[in-house]
C-alpha cells in the first residue's frame, strides 16, 4: 500500500466516522424530536379529553338542573290542576246536596255576612228549587238580619246576591272562592305538598 492510499484510506476511514458520528446525531436528534412530538400530542390529547370532560360534567350538571325544573314545573302544574278542581268539585257538590244540606249551607254564608240594613236575598232558578220550603222563617230567625227572599231568580251561576240599598254583596260560589282562594289553596297545598 502506498502512502497515497493510505491517505485515501484515512481519509475514507475518517469519512466513514464522521458519516457514522453524522447519522448517530441525526438519529439522536431525530428521537428527540419524535420522543417531543409524542409529548406535545399526549398533552395536548391530555388537555382535549379534561376538556371534553369538563363540559360533558357541565352538559350533564345543566341537563339534570333543566330535566328537574321541568318536572317541578310539570309537578306544580298538575298540583294547581288538582286545586282548581277539587275547588270546582267542591261547588258541584255543593249544588248536588239535598235541600235540607244546601238551606244549612246558604244560611251559614248569609250569617256570616255583615248586612246591618234591611234587604233581599236573590238566587238564580236552579238554587231557589234547592232551598227548603222553611227557608224565610229560618232567614228571618239569624240575628241581626233583616233579608227577605226574592222568589224571582236572578242571573248568576250559583249562590246568591245581598241586594240592600244600592249595595250588593256578591256569594255566588265563585266569589266567595274568589275571596277565600289563599285560605283554600294553602289548605289543599298542604295537603298535596307536604
Amino acid at each position: 500500500m502506498t502512502g497515497l492510499d493510505k491517505i485515501i484510506g484515512n481519509i475514507d476511514e475518517q469519512a466513514k466516522r464522521s458519516a457514522a458520528e453524522v447519522l448517530d446525531e441525526a438519529l439522536k436528534k431525530r428521537q428527540s424530536m419524535l420522543d417531543d412530538a409524542a409529548l406535545r400530542a399526549k398533552e395536548k390529547y391530555d388537555n382535549i379529553i379534561s376538556e371534553a370532560e369538563k363540559k360533558c360534567a357541565f352538559n350533564l350538571k345543566s341537563a339534570k338542573a333543566s330535566a328537574q325544573s321541568q318536572t317541578a314545573k310539570s309537578v306544580l302544574a298538575e298540583k294547581v290542576y288538582i286545586i282548581n278542581e277539587t275547588v270546582n268539585e267542591a261547588k258541584r257538590a255543593i249544588m248536588s246536596l239535598p235541600q235540607e244540606d244546601f238551606t244549612k249551607i246558604i244560611l251559614k254564608m248569609i250569617s256570616n255576612c255583615e248586612v246591618k240594613n234591611d234587604g233581599k236575598v236573590v238566587f238564580n232558578e236552579a238554587s231557589l228549587k234547592k232551598l227548603t220550603p222553611d227557608f224565610e222563617s229560618r232567614l228571618k230567625e239569624l240575628s241581626g238580619c233583616k233579608l227577605v227572599l226574592e222568589k224571582t231568580p236572578c242571573d248568576i251561576s250559583d249562590g246568591f246576591i245581598i241586594s240592600y240599598g244600592l249595595i250588593e254583596e256578591n256569594c255566588t260560589f265563585d266569589a266567595v272562592i274568589s275571596a277565600k282562594e289563599p285560605e283554600i289553596k294553602d289548605a289543599v297545598s298542604k295537603i298535596l305538598f307536604e
